[in-house]
């Protein structure tokens, strides 16, 4: 009988052990008789949680919000987590100009999904948005503030039931007659009136709140410090002026 006690003494003993061993530092003391030291070394693993893993929209109405959904990022790494980063495949999955044809699987849902952090109660911002140039002359506009040599590409920021008239320049003063919207020079402006066929409404302002920051191959790209539509997002003008 003393033996079969000793035995159960034992195992509650190891169970206990491994209970400390996976929650905390612990010197474990029994009876002023000898003391067991337990280390926890925790790897540095980056790691985040997000939920849910699917977000679905059906039947949204062209022109009209298909309402909010939440998304739940929790850092369930051990290392700080500092920035969040949404990656948007538009141009992957928008390739063709999409304008001229009635199939809306030409369209990328990224084009069309806004994002705000949860402490940012009215700044939404589109992460993947791809507007594609006009393919015919939009009438009544003023481009005054692009020199006619320069002048590439012009089309609607589409913002629900709103749209909002932009245009592009090379910044080459008619020395390359396509493309080279990714130069130095290169400006993009858009005007901060709701459209209404008029040119009040289609004159762009390619200076107020408009920076170029920097450029590549492939891209200009474009800071928008104005109050409205863009106030805060980044534009990045394709080098062939489309």
């Amino acid at each position: 009988m003393g033996n079969k006690n000793r035995h159960l003494f034992v195992l509650g003993l190891v169970l206990f052990v491994a209970a400390v061993l996976l929650t905390f530092n612990a010197v474990v003391s029994f009876a002023n008789t000898d003391n067991v030291t337990v280390n926890v070394t925790v790897a540095a693993v980056t790691e985040i949680t997000v939920l849910p893993h699917n977000l679905t929209w059906d039947a949204i109405v062209p022109g009209f919000t298909g309402g909010f959904r939440n998304v739940t990022v929790q850092n369930t790494g051990s290392v700080n987590a500092t920035n969040l980063y949404a990656y948007i495949t538009t141009l992957d999955n928008e390739t063709i100009y999409p304008y001229s044809f009635d199939q809306a699987g030409l369209y990328a849902a990224g084009s069309v999904l806004v994002f705000r952090n949860e402490s940012m109660a009215s700044n939404m911002s589109w992460a993947g948005r791809l507007e594609w140039n006009w393919t015919t002359q939009i009438a009544n506009t003023d481009l005054s503030a692009i020199p006619p040599l320069d002048r590439r590409a012009e089309g609607f920021l589409r913002n629900t039931t709103k749209q909002f008239y932009w245009a592009i320049g090379n910044g080459t003063n008619g020395t390359l007659t396509s493309g080279a919207c990714n130069g130095t020079n290169a400006k993009f402006g858009f005007d901060s009136d709701e459209d209404n066929g008029t040119s009040i409404t289609r004159t762009p302002d390619v200076t107020t709140g408009i920076t170029r920051d920097t450029g590549d191959k492939n891209w200009s790209y474009f800071s928008i410090n104005r109050p409205g539509i863009l106030q805060g997002m980044c534009v990045a003008v394709h080098h062939n002026c489309t």
